[in-house]
């Protein structure tokens, strides 16, 4: 894979990460899972850069290590207000990486973010990147795509843009399970399908692996060239969700929010980045 694994151990049978290059010659993607040692709050988080001479490449990890900055602090006491804040500062790290690449497309990101906090997950996104739940075999997409037709409107990172972050708050029960997805995930794959791909999965990390490998290899069948795929996926319970029937997917409300900075502190980490020397 065109890109970097972080060595942390993490606890893959609740969380899982996976990304894969598919057909592009760059991995633009990027993907976060920061958890606490003693519980089971966490950080994840998914992004899709954009922008050319590498610089969706750069886009992307930067936001990642700026989101990275402050996943202590939401892995000790996960907010609204914090997961905003951490956002903001990716946000800020993809401009300030990106500051002197020229190009007719300016470089920026998407990017789908959750914070868990005991029973409760916040939500944030803008762009194109997915959040959804399952629960009882219902897959629900808690996020609403940035985009008209195949324009994307919205993104982080980008001088040419001014984000709008969409965030919303959902209560976890026993049994559920959350996935965040790039549109080369979501581009590819039903809802039914991620559905299955989660419930068959032995872990967390099996399920991550499971629907981004499903993409490489309709790829190999299909002779075209995908898009990069990220998936992570956080089960609210030591076990796997119970693979009840499948029923038809449905999506939830979410409210907008402006953003405001401020300065938080980092702790436990797996990462897969974008490298940018070649």
């Amino acid at each position: 894979m065109h890109g970097r694994q972080g060595t942390t151990t993490f606890n893959s049978n609740r969380f899982g990460l996976h990304s894969v290059i598919g057909g592009r010659e760059n991995q633009e993607d990027a993907g976060l899972v920061a958890h606490a040692a003693n519980n089971s709050n966490a950080v994840l988080a998914v992004f899709d850069g954009m922008g050319g001479h590498e610089g969706g490449e750069i886009a992307s990890g930067a936001a990642l290590d700026g989101l990275n900055a402050h996943a202590g602090a939401l892995t000790n006491n996960a907010e609204l207000d914090g997961l905003r804040r951490a956002i903001m500062s990716a946000h800020n790290a993809a401009l300030r990486a990106t500051v002197n690449i020229s190009s007719e497309r300016p470089p920026g990101t998407t990017v789908a973010a959750a914070a868990v906090s005991g029973n409760t997950a916040h939500i944030a996104h803008a762009g194109d990147s997915r959040a959804y739940l399952l629960r009882d075999g219902v897959l629900t997409q808690l996020t609403q795509d940035h985009r008209v037709q195949r324009i994307l409107y919205n993104c982080i990172g980008s001088k040419a843009v001014v984000p709008r972050v969409d965030v919303s708050t959902h209560q976890l029960r026993t049994g559920d399970a959350l996935l965040l997805v790039t549109d080369g995930v979501s581009g590819r794959l039903s809802d039914e399908e991620l559905a299955q791909h989660i419930q068959r999965a032995s872990s967390a990390q099996a399920a991550a692996e499971s629907i981004c490998n499903e993409i490489q290899s309709r790829q190999r069948s299909s002779g075209r060239k995908f898009d990069n795929a990220t998936a992570a996926v956080y089960f609210h319970s030591p076990k796997p969700p119970s693979a009840a029937p499948v029923r038809e997917s449905k999506r939830t409300l979410y409210r907008r929010t402006t953003l405001v900075e401020r300065v938080l502190t980092g702790q436990k980490v797996v990462s897969v980045k974008p490298k940018h020397s070649r």
